[in-house]
């Protein structure tokens, strides 16, 4: 029997999540290359390129699973204690210009849209690091 109110991918995109995406795709992307990195300083007996396989197919499972919880599955988590965010100090420059801008974070997102942000950023970065492997 289908239901009536099944979310889809289409449905639930806007342009709000544009930023949250760009900031996870920016720090999985360079976290992965570090990881990478470092793999390659410690342990020199492996090439770059099955590390990027690797990566990428790491990047295939968290979209998978991300698309599983996106559909309804719910994965138990280890909640850990966060530290609170200090304030910036004054950076300079002229905010007056930014003043209407709303700026949504990925943690003021809901359930639906944090899982629609992490499935984007892992169907982006498993292609680039599986391409990355080419080279």
């Amino acid at each position: 029997m289908p239901r009536e109110n099944k979310k889809t991918l289409r449905s639930v995109w806007s342009r709000r999540l544009v930023r949250p995406l760009m900031y996870k795709l920016f720090t999985r992307g360079v976290l992965a290359l570090a990881v990478i990195k470092l793999w390659q300083h410690f342990r020199p007996g492996v090439s770059g390129s099955d590390l990027c396989v690797l990566v990428g197919l790491v990047f295939a499972l968290g979209s998978f699973v991300a698309y599983l919880r996106f559909d309804g599955a719910r994965i138990p988590q280890l909640r850990l204690p966060r530290m609170k965010r200090k304030t910036p100090g004054w950076a300079g420059g002229d905010i007056a210009d930014h003043i209407n801008d709303d700026l949504i974070l990925f943690d003021d997102l809901d359930s639906d849209e944090q899982a629609l942000c992490v499935f984007w950023c892992d169907l982006i970065l498993m292609p680039v690091f599986l391409a990355a492997s080419l080279l």
